[in-house]
This record gives structure tokens, sequence and C-alpha cells, in this order.
């Protein structure tokens, strides 16, 4: 049986300069899904952020998007030849910004046999795993992973919708420190009785030391002319989780629009709102508009980051409607759906689907704290491929102002 996994968040905690010089020199871990968060009491420290890589054949590229017949320049809905150049050129000669208004993450289909390769192994000395499944086979997820991250780590808190699960891990060592922990689900909908394709949101909260985190995993509505209700389904996961103010399904619709404003944070629950740290892992379903043509184009060329503009999830919280306030690593891995399953080939039946970031990876520091964090990984896990989706990564450094 197969399953569609979601996110892990990693937190690994160092005291000392010199400890978390050690740390950074160890081999990351694959996931599906999944934050590596490391702790420091050091606010000062930063990291180096990721940059763009040159295209060695830039020329070739140059020809090549010259070359573009008007029907294909149609599908990036205004850019011209020059538009597009201009964004190649920029892509080429400047720094990704981290921090954004957007949002990623990635969803995959894994057999339960492989869902070890999420946390690679043995031997690895995060803090924190943090693991969001959707569509998840019927089996024991969680004593499969922990059985893979070996005798050093302990499943603290589970929460589970049918399907849609997530799971926190943490060190045995720093179990002391880990409190108030809670969990909670949304439900938004789906066939999660009948084929495990549950849609909603399960949350865990909890303090470390005095630190308090909200883990989320999705499952939002698919389809690219979707993006409104994937956008109400946001706004009712954000002000209904951990709240008291729970409502049907049946009633999304009818939502207070608040949230569109810019002191949208009264209509969040106060676990969105409040929490110091926000990491927020699904399949988010939004989809890149465009051409298939045209974006199998730009992937071919190595030049995903350009399609970033036609991105709807980046769209959205550009224009202000969704994720508010949270930062997101680069977009510099290829889309993660739709593949065929077993192949690096994008979707290759009649339907022929546009590739897009449809599972991503966000995070969210309350600005009222002294808590600091940045992304140093963030890519998908290529090498799982029994599922249309690539499973995706990524590394969150959390620096605390200091250690109680």
């Amino acid at each position: 049986m197969f399953g569609r996994m979601g996110n892990c968040f990693m937190l690994r905690h160092s005291k000392t300069v010199k400890e978390k010089g050690l740390l950074k020199k160890r081999k990351k871990p694959h996931t599906s899904e999944f934050v590596y968060a490391e702790i420091d009491s050091e606010v000062s420290k930063q990291r180096p952020r990721l940059e763009v890589q040159k295209d060695p054949d830039m020329e070739e590229v140059r020809l090549k998007i010259d070359g573009l017949n008007g029907s294909d320049l149609a599908a990036f809905h205004g850019l011209t030849r020059k538009d597009i150049l201009c964004l190649l050129e920029r892509s080429l000669s400047e720094k990704e910004k981290i921090c954004s208004r957007g949002i990623r993450r990635t969803e995959t289909k894994v057999a339960c046999h492989e869902l070890h390769k999420l946390v690679g192994g043995r031997g690895e000395s995060f803090d924190l795993y943090v693991i969001g499944l959707q569509e998840v086979p019927n089996c024991n997820a969680s004593s499969l992973i922990l059985n893979a991250l070996g005798g050093n780590y302990s499943l603290v808190a589970a929460s589970i919708m049918v399907s849609l699960q997530l799971f926190l891990f943490a060190r045995n060592v720093i179990q002391p420190v880990i409190k108030d922990v809670r969990i909670d689900k949304v439900a938004l909908g789906g066939l999660g009785g009948v084929v495990r394709r549950h849609k909603g949101a399960v949350g865990i909260a909890f303090k470390y030391r005095d630190t308090s985190f909200l883990l989320i995993s999705c499952h939002l509505s698919p389809h690219e002319n979707n993006v409104l209700e994937r956008n109400v389904q946001y706004q009712r996961i954000c002000q209904t989780i951990f709240s008291k103010a729970k409502r049907s399904p049946s009633r999304i619709n009818s939502l207070s629009p608040a949230w569109k404003t810019p002191e949208h944070e009264t209509a969040l629950s106060p676990a969105v709102g409040q929490s110091d740290v926000v990491v927020w892992l699904g399949d988010l379903n939004y989809r890149i508009e465009g051409s298939r043509k045209s974006v199998s184009f730009l992937i071919n060329q190595n030049l995903q980051k350009l399609l970033r503009a036609k991105d709807q999830l980046s769209r959205e919280a550009e224009r202000g409607e969704i994720f508010h306030g949270f930062c997101e690593g680069p977009l510099s891995f290829r889309p993660t759906y739709k593949y065929d399953i077993g192949t690096d080939n994008y979707d290759t039946s009649a339907k022929e689907r546009v590739p897009s970031w449809t599972d991503r990876i966000l995070y969210k520091v309350n600005r009222a704290t002294n808590v600091k964090a940045d992304v140093q990984d963030y890519d998908s896990i290529d090498h799982i491929k029994a599922s249309d989706h690539r499973p995706v990564k990524a590394l969150l450094t959390i620096h605390l102002d200091a250690f109680t």
C-alpha cells in the first residue's frame, strides 16, 4: 500500500559556538518534507543564505527563450521576452531572499517500508523531528519512523485524523524541557474514510523550555482553479485550530473576512497568533499557472526559479490573502508534482498536468519575541519515487535569546 507523506520539522539545540560548529558538519537527514531546526542561544550569530547557482549555458538559454512563440509567451500572462530575460539575468546575479510572504511544502506517496527514508537512518543529532503525512496507508507509521531514528529518540506527540497525520519526535535527553504538549485537528471534508484522502489540518502545540511552538500539517483542496477555496480553508484552519470556536465544514464559506486586513491577527486562534514559532507543512495544492510547454521548458533549463512569479501560493501571499508574516526558503528545487510514479518524468497521462510546487514548508516567528530563525536547507528528496509527489525537507535554525 502507498500513502502520501507530509512534512517533518527537526529541532537541534546547541549551547556553545564550538558545539554548533561541530553539529553543522554532520550529514543532513533525508525526509519527504521536513524542517530540521537548530536552536541557538546566541541571537547575533547569522547563517549564510542560499544563493542562486549560475547557469553555464546562459547564451543557449537566451536563444531558446527568444525562440518562444506567441502562444508560449501567453502562458506567462503578460510577460514579454524582455521581461523573461530580465528575470533570468536577475536570478543569476542576485541572492535569493529567504524571507518572503509565500509558503512552501511537499507531498508524496511512499510505501510503508520506505518511511524510514524520511529521517535518513540512525546517528543524526537533531533535537526534534516533526513529520507530517498525508494519505497515509493503514500502518503504524510512528513505530516505523521511531525504529529508524533509534533508541535515542522518543515519540512526544501524535495528532492523527484518519489519513492526515503529524508526529513529534525528540531526543530523550531534552524530554524534560518539553512541556504543555497539546494536539488538535480541523476537518475540511474529503474521502478520508473511503480512500484515505482526508482534507484538513492536524496540529501539535508545545513549549521547549519557555519558547512556544505550533506545528501544523494540512492537506488542502486540489485543482488549479480552486485558489479561493484553498484560501478559505487556510483561513478556517488559522481561526479554529486550538480554538473553542470550531466550525463545521459546511459553514466554511461564511467565515469572517477579517483575516484579509493588516490587523488580521485578531482573527487568528490564540495558538497561531501568539506562538513564538509556527511551522506549517503540508500539501497546500497551490499550482503554477501556465502552459505545460512553457513551464516544462524552464524546468528543463534549470530555471524553475523564474516560475515563482506564476506560483499561486506566492502570489496569494504577496497579495496578503494568506500566510501573512510567514517565511520560506528559496524555491530552487524542481516542482514536486506531478510525476509518473517510479520515474523522473512529469505527468505523461492524457491530462498532462502542469508541474507545480504543491508541497511546501513555511515558518513564522513572533515579532514580539527575541527568537530568530532561518532556513539552512530547503529541498525536495528526489530519490523517493514511489509517489506522484516528491517529498520536501528543510533545516530550520532557531536562535533563542537564552536558555534558562
